[in-house]
């Protein structure tokens, strides 16, 4: 524990907390003894009792149980209320107030905090830095959802445990414990935003510093002392709190909570920067003021002149009462010895002349006080005005040595771009280049050398962060000139450019991507603006029409030789409707007429608007050209298919028509007349099984002259199965299959091609009867259904065939054929596929479950009949 000398003042230092490396300069001021040499015996007391009470270092001090206390913006609010508390050195210069949130929840910064969930601590003077952080950054404090703080370890579970998006924390105490749970977080520091109070202040009474300034200025310096002195040896310091001044709630492991502490202290004092130790601007307690007037934390205002502690103008305020004192001395015994000797009347002016002599000195002093008071003020605030522009903005501003290279200051961007603390580039300049990227390495070098030669100079490097991620870095270099113009330092500034850099790689890559897409096109490619001048042309369409490039930025009609815009041109009509337009158009191709199929797509600016057209045109010559011979060998192959149940259909009545002919002669030899009754029978006869083969043949030329007919309309799907059967009912006779009708009652009335659809029903049986040839047995059957379901009717073919070999959709690929025989060509399916397709169909194939053979069915949209 601490030893106290025997003859010394003694006095009470109030900590707000209980014992930890938070207060290490005043415990080490205690142990190294600059207390003793100050002449105080100091008692420094945890804001924990032995039974577990809380005590308030405001409270104390204002009852004048401790001469000292330790506070920050409790300090304002007592000064509110009346308490003469006076700030004598403000050790941490940033508030320790801090916003955790773990880093996968996509939170980077305060904006988006909106509509996260944050635990609250309602009334909290760290709330009020809080809210003024969200409010710099536009954001709205309501905007959030708020949950109630919990007690002990489960505060920081609740962040753990994803109960919560943020925590607001202390800097010296929850990062040490959100490690200890295993959480992996980010910071928010309300500094960042521009919002930077002071943290651990030391303060007391304006009663105990008239009562004894000398004192009071004696435990300021002791406790300075003890605070370089812990921050040269912060571990050896760290470990003797550990072991000497227990905790009424220790952490889990006192020594490691200690030495985690230390970091947090150094950013906080800062340290290195000892001559910063204690610094106060007034300015900055006003500031602060204000942000707890506003959130209403205080009512009144505040005089910062009697808040922060000033040893010179204290002692001028005692000089002056002195002087009134003396002043009013020298009166007294001029009046006295004006009554008691005549002759003393030279001697009082001598005293006035004195007098005066003094009180005009004495107002010189005061001048001369005052003047340097202003000179320092001015000085305190443009140093404190840097030092907040070069800690608050979000670059690594640095001041170092030109001969010895060793850095003098650097500023916390370095800590947020690097990755790295201060510390270590301080203390070893040479680790900076440890973090360059190896081949920036050089480049850097260069850039100094520049600013050595007296310019400056800028250049972009890579840095690589402990913890693998990589940042680009804009450097610039300032030369520093002496009195004689000598460059004696270097000053230069570091701006974290690594989104700009992505930026700039991601549209290179989208460049690089869109030429790849569009030089490797198979057709040729447009980009018109507005007017439909061409902006952009890949290879193909500067291939296909050489115009584009001597022409390049006219009209696009221009370059297919016309003088005016196309007749319902697919890319003029994006502009006005913002659709999708595709025609096929006929254009001459180095003097050969070639058929294109013309894509106008839109392209829309951030507001939806449309500001330029991208149009591909694709040569579909030879797919027109395949798509005839397709055609034509599919009414071939239909023919063919049809041709055996034609043949049956039309036998039937032409063997009648003998018969009868044969047996109407037989009358006319034999019995030399025919009696017209008999007559009229025969020739009704012989014109009834004409008419049936006229009627065939009429069928058959519907089916192929008009199977180019894609007009849809309601058909009965029922009626194109019985037409379709009575064309193969010969072929199915002659293959021995029996065909089963399962039809729905009724008319089964769908949008189709009537036509068309009696074509895909004779395919389907076609294929269901080639099918069975494949495979021997005696029992074939083929069973077609009409099922209705739903919006949609169903067409059903089965068999109980060997079903399909390889997967059922290749049946339906052009050319793709399972007939060894080489009777099929492979186009029946496609085209059936085709004709549902134009008519709003889905057709699709698989394995019969009735009898494990195959299976096609077709749905097709219902139809009603106005």
């Amino acid at each position: 524990m601490f030893s106290d000398s025997a003859d010394a003042k003694k006095v009470v230092l109030q900590l707000c907390w209980d014992h930890q490396f938070q207060f290490a300069g005043y415990y080490a001021a205690k142990w190294q003894g600059y207390f003793d040499e100050a002449g105080l015996e100091v008692e420094i007391q945890s804001a924990y009792g032995k039974d577990g009470s809380f005590s308030r270092a405001i409270d104390a001090v204002a009852a004048g149980r401790a001469q000292f206390g330790v506070g920050a913006s409790d300090i304002l609010v007592a000064r509110d209320k009346g308490i003469p508390v006076v700030v004598l050195a403000s050790i941490f210069q940033h508030s320790a107030a801090e916003i955790y949130v773990r880093k996968d929840s996509g939170i980077g910064g305060a904006s988006d905090l909106t509509g996260k969930k944050l635990v609250r601590r309602p009334g909290d003077l760290f709330e009020v830095e809080l809210q003024a952080m969200l409010r710099a950054e536009g954001v709205d404090p309501n905007s959030l959802e708020y949950a109630p703080i919990k007690r002990g370890v489960r505060h920081y579970q609740q962040l753990a445990s994803g109960e919560v998006d943020a925590i607001l924390g202390y800097r010296l105490t929850t990062p040490f414990m959100l490690r200890k749970l295993g959480v992996d977080f980010s910071v928010l520091r309300p500094m960042s935003y521009g919002v930077d109070f002071y943290g651990d202040s030391l303060y007391t009474t304006k009663d105990v510093i008239d009562a004894d300034p000398a004192m009071v200025q004696a435990f300021i310096r002791a406790s300075l002392k003890g605070w370089e002195y812990a921050l040269d040896h912060a571990e050896e310091v760290a470990e003797r709190i550990s072991k000497e001044l227990p905790r009424v709630h220790a952490p889990l492991e006192t020594t490691e909570f200690n030495l985690g502490q230390v970091e947090g202290v150094k950013h906080l004092c800062p340290y290195p920067h000892v001559e910063l130790l204690g610094h106060v601007n007034p300015e900055r307690w006003r500031q602060m003021h204000e942000h707890l007037r506003e959130y209403g934390q205080v009512k009144g205002s505040v005089d910062v002149g009697e808040l922060v502690y000033d040893p010179a103008a204290w002692d001028e305020r005692i000089s002056q009462r002195l002087t009134r004192l003396l002043t009013g001395g020298f009166v007294a015994v001029g009046i006295a010895a004006l009554f008691v000797f005549a002759w003393a009347v030279s001697l009082r002016k001598i005293v006035a002349n004195r007098t005066r002599q003094l009180v005009d000195s004495n107002s010189r002093l005061k001048d001369q006080v005052l003047e340097r008071q202003r000179a320092e003020g001015s000085l305190r605030e443009s140093e404190e005005r840097f030092r907040q522009m070069v800690e608050n903005i979000h670059v690594f501003f640095w001041v170092r040595e030109a001969d010895s290279g060793k850095i003098l200051y650097t500023s916390p961007g370095y800590e947020r771009i690097w990755g790295q603390s201060s510390e270590a580039l301080l203390a070893d300049s040479s680790t900076f280049y440890d973090s360059l990227h190896p081949d920036d390495c050089s480049t850097i070098r260069d850039t100094l050398q520049e600013g050595l030669a007296n310019r400056a100079a800028d250049c972009e490097c890579r840095v690589l962060r402990p913890d693998g991620e990589m940042r680009w870095v804009r450097w610039r270099v300032f030369p520093v000139l002496n009195a004689k113009g000598e460059v004696y330092r270097l000053a230069g500034v570091a701006v974290d450019i690594t989104k700009r850099r992505h930026a700039e790689d991601l549209l290179r890559e989208s460049e690089r991507r869109y030429r790849t897409i569009t030089e490797n096109l198979p057709g040729g490619m447009l980009l018109l603006d507005g007017d439909m001048k061409v902006v952009a042309a890949n290879s193909t369409f500067k291939q296909w029409f050489p115009e584009t490039e001597h022409d390049f930025g006219g009209h696009c009609y221009s370059l297919m030789g016309q003088q005016e815009r196309c007749p319902l041109c697919p890319c003029s009509t994006l502009f006005v409707d913002g659709e999708v337009h595709t025609q096929f158009k006929e254009l001459s191709v180095h003097g050969a007429m070639r058929m294109f199929r013309v894509i106008a797509c839109p392209i829309r600016d951030n507001e939806g608007k449309v500001v330029q057209g991208g149009v591909m045109y694709s040569d579909v010559t030879e797919e027109v050209k395949l798509t005839e011979q397709l055609q034509r060998a599919t009414k071939t192959e239909l023919l063919a298919t049809m041709s055996s149940g034609i043949a049956h259909e039309v036998n039937q009545p032409l063997n009648a028509l003998k018969l009868w002919t044969t047996g109407l002669m037989m009358l006319v030899e034999n019995e030399g007349r025919v009696e017209m009754p008999k007559l009229l029978e025969q020739l009704g006869k012989i014109q009834g099984a004409a008419d049936r083969i006229a009627s065939v043949i009429d069928h058959m030329r519907m089916l192929i002259r008009k199977g180019d007919n894609v007009e849809v309309e309601v058909v009965d799907l029922n009626m194109a199965v019985k037409r379709a059967l009575t064309l193969m009912s010969a072929k199915l006779a002659y293959h021995g299959i029996k065909l089963s009708l399962e039809l729905e009652p009724g008319p089964a009335l769908v949008r189709a091609n009537g036509i068309q659809l009696e074509q895909v029903v004779i395919n389907l049986m076609v294929n269901a009867v080639d099918i069975h040839d494949t495979y021997d047995r005696r029992d074939k059957q083929i069973v077609i259904s009409t099922i209705n379901n739903s919006s949609h009717m169903i067409l059903s073919v089965e068999d109980n065939g060997p079903g399909f070999a390889d997967e059922p959709d290749k049946i339906f690929e052009p050319f793709y054929t399972t007939k060894s025989h080489g009777g099929s060509m492979g186009l029946g399916l496609a085209l059936v596929q085709t004709f549902v397709n134009s008519w709003n169909g889905k057709i699709t194939a698989g394995a019969s479950e009735q009898f494990k053979g195959a299976k096609i069915e077709i749905s097709l949209l219902k139809g009603t009949v106005s």
